[in-house]
Order: structure tokens, then C-alpha cells, then sequence
């Protein structure tokens, strides 16, 4: 886990004031040791919110009965779908905190997002049920009894609701919690529904304009629009998001502080959870040995950990040296290289082999991808690329010489777009 700087604890009056509350209970230097106290400190938060939550939703159903007020009802079931979600979030988290074991070398930290997968399930389904009834209480409107101590109780809700924010996001930034960071715009998400909910309250008696139901109504759709915004970044994470660019670049910039590092290729990035794993070949001097280069390249792999929470296997290839390729063969790789450009210009090529006995020529493509939110066609890639080495083989008349060779290509987006 990456450490806080002492700044992040002078950001704001509430950040000072959550730096005293932690001071005291877990001692000056709670900084240094926030994995050891983050399943506590987790637990505590969690209970926090499940008591909010339970007297929010109990206390605003009640008025939303004396009241017939189908908005406020809306916005009782809602603190109620984060009273439910704080349980699974807080059994989540607990699941999360396993060791590693035979079976799941990585950890468990991947079930966190399986509970936020459920969460957002869960507030879907109840986002519909409030559309369902939004548009019956428009259809068959019912009059709203005012009564000063609902007003009350909603605008304690939203004072309630911004503490909770503001617990989340500190400490959502301190743990590193991708569950606290979802939680912490959750919340001001339901500051701006209680607020809402509050002003159609205000104005439901002056008017015969159905104003709760309107109300109701919008609440719903946003109740919907953010459990769908949940799911898509929490299936997204599930099904293998690749590594974000900015975080490309520091890992990039931290590999080129090690001069006997040429080249690299083939990131392959994966996320277990907070468990950050990723592979990498790196072309290293042909003359260098092993021993030579394990203790920098140990290094590196070091630092990266450190400072990016990233475990980093490397896989490391000789340098080609130009003597050991004749005229021809340095003139086919010229070919490549020239239907890469005719295919998409900032591609690369590496892993460039050619053995004449065993008739074999097996190389790389990098294919930087134009549009990163497209998807890749790998066939499609290929089959153009080959109509232009094939043409340029044609070109230079050696496509009959190479027609016997076996052609292992293999083909690798780059979504990026990070030179090396």
C-alpha cells in the first residue's frame, strides 16, 4: 500500500480532525501501518455507516407513511439499499482480508468487487420498483400532509449523509479502498436526492401540481443511472481492465533508469482485487550474463513495488546483434518494418527470429490500436498486414525463397499509445 505524505493530513479542517480521531486510537505513526490496521479501521467504518443508515431509512419510512409522501418513500428505501449494501460491503471486505492460500495464490481481495457487483444489483432492482411506482402515484396522484418534523428528520439525513461522505473519502484515499471511494460518491449522490426529496416536500402543499411524484420520479432515474454506472466499472474490473496510462508511464519511466535495459515489449498486466500483478520482456546486452544483470534488474522490480504496487515478473531476451543477419535477412526485416508502416504506422516489431535450417521465421507485432475504446480485431489485424508483406515480398521477388518458411506471427495491442 502506497504511504500517505503528512500533507494529505493538512488538507482540510476534516482531514485534521480524522488524523486526531486515528491518532488516538491507533497511535502517532497510524500512517506507516495502514495495512495492519486497515481491517479495523475497515470494520469501524463499516459499522458507522450500517448504524446511519438503519436509523436514516427506519426514521424517514415513517414519515413517509404519516405523510403519503411517495418521494420520501423513495428516499427511505434508498438509505435502505445502503443499509443492505454496507452488510455485504462489510462481509465483503472481512472475505477480502484472507490470506493467500494453495488455491488462491493472490488472495481473496477479488470478492470485494464481487460485493460491489451485488450492490449494485441490488440498488438496480430497487431503482425500477421506485420507477414502477413513481409512475402510478403520477397516475393516481394522492395528496402530501405536511409535517415539520419530516422536514426535520430530511434535513438531518443530508447532514448524516455529508459526515458519511466525508468518512468515505478520507479514508478512501488513505486505505487505498476502491469500496470507500464508491461509497464516498455514493453518498453525495444521496445528498443531492435528500435534497431533493426536501424541496418537493416544501413545495408539495402549494401547489396541485404533482411535484412528489416529479420528484419520485427523477430520484428513481438516479437511483438507476448509478447503480448502472457501478456495474459497468465493476464488471469492467472483473473481466480485466488493463493498466491505466498514467500508471504506464511511471512504470516505463522507472524501467529506463536502468541503462542495461534496451527495449521492452509485451506488458500483461492483471489486478486480483488490491493485488496489482504484471509480466514484461525486456531486451538486455547479448554479452551480459545473468549474474551480471539479476541484482539490477531485482532492483527495479523493487522500486516498482514500492512505488506503484505493482509485483513485476520480467522475462529477459538477448539483444540481436546486427553482424549475425547476411544482406538478405536484413533486408526482409526492412520488409517488415515497411508493411508494419503501410499497415499502421507507429507499430513496432520485436522478437524478431530467422533460422534457415529449421525454415522458420517467427516475429512480434505491437499494434498500437487508433481508437482506444474499439475493440481489437486480431484476424483482421493480421490479415492486413499480411497482404502488405506478402506484396512486398512480391516487390523485392523473394516470396517464392520464403514461400517454404513456417510464418509464426503473433500479433499484441497497444491501447496506450506510450512510446518506449
Amino acid at each position: 500500500m502506497q504511504q500517505i505524505t503528512p500533507d494529505f493530513w493538512q488538507k482540510s479542517y476534516f482531514h485534521r480532525l480524522m488524523a486526531h480521531y486515528l491518532t488516538r486510537k491507533y497511535g502517532s505513526d497510524f500512517t506507516r501501518r495502514a495495512d495492519k490496521i486497515q481491517p479495523s479501521l475497515a470494520k469501524t467504518i463499516n459499522i458507522f455507516a450500517f448504524c446511519c443508515n438503519l436509523f436514516l431509512f427506519i426514521s424517514k419510512l415513517i414519515f413517509a407513511l404519516l405523510t403519503s409522501s411517495i418521494a420520501i418513500m423513495v428516499d427511505a428505501f434508498n438509505n435502505l439499499s445502503d443499509f443492505i449494501a454496507t452488510i455485504i460491503a462489510f462481509v465483503g471486505m472481512q472475505l477480502a482480508n484472507l490470506p493467500p492460500d494453495k488455491e488462491h495464490p493472490h488472495g481473496h481481495a477479488i470478492l470485494e468487487r464481487i460485493t460491489a457487483l451485488l450492490v449494485g444489483l441490488l440498488v438496480l432492482l430497487i431503482g425500477f420498483s421506485f420507477l414502477r411506482a413513481s409512475v402510478l402515484r403520477l397516475m393516481h396522484p394522492e395528496e402530501v400532509l405536511f409535517n415539520p418534523l419530516t422536514f426535520v428528520i430530511l434535513l438531518i439525513g443530508i447532514i448524516v449523509k455529508l459526515i458519511m461522505h466525508i468518512v468515505y473519502k478520507i479514508n478512501g484515499e488513505f486505505l487505498q479502498s476502491q469500496t470507500f471511494k464508491a461509497n464516498s460518491i455514493d453518498t453525495i449522490g444521496d445528498v443531492y436526492i435528500t435534497s431533493c426529496t426536501l424541496l418537493s416536500y416544501i413545495f408539495s402543499p402549494f401547489t396541485n401540481f404533482p411535484v412528489d411524484a416529479i420528484a419520485a420520479l427523477l430520484l428513481a432515474c438516479l437511483v438507476i443511472k448509478n447503480a448502472i454506472g457501478l456495474l459497468k466499472e465493476t464488471i469492467s474490473i472483473l473481466l480485466g481492465q488493463g493498466i491505466d496510462k498514467e500508471t504506464e508511464k511511471e512504470l516505463y519511466n522507472l524501467l529506463r533508469q536502468l541503462p542495461e535495459i534496451k527495449s521492452w515489449h509485451d506488458l500483461r498486466y492483471h489486478e486480483y482485487g488490491n493485488v496489482k500483478v504484471a509480466s514484461i520482456d525486456l531486451e538486455v546486452p547479448y554479452n551480459m550474463t545473468i549474474a551480471e544483470l539479476h541484482p539490477k534488474i531485482d532492483a527495479v522490480e523493487q522500486e516498482i513495488l514500492e512505488k506503484l504496487q505493482i509485483k513485476l515478473y520480467t522475462h529477459l531476451e538477448p539483444q540481436s546483434k546486427s553482424g549475425d543477419y547476411c544482406c538478405q535477412d536484413k533486408r526482409l526485416i526492412c520488409l517488415i518494418n515497411s508493411a508494419l508502416q503501410q499497415t499502421q504506422s507507429n507499430s513496432r516489431l520485436h522478437d524478431f527470429e530467422l533460422n534457415h535450417e529449421k525454415k522458420l521465421l517467427r516475429f512480434d507485432i505491437e499494434y498500437y490500436v487508433d481508437d482506444p475504446n474499439t475493440h481489437f480485431d486480431q484476424d483482421k489485424c493480421r490479415e492486413k498486414f499480411l497482404r502488405n508483406f506478402k506484396r512486398a515480398l512480391e516487390d523485392a521477388n523473394l516470396d517464392t525463397f520464403y514461400a517454404s518458411y513456417d510464418w509464426v506471427i503473433g500479433i499484441f495491442p497497444n491501447f496506450n499509445h506510450i512510446s518506449r
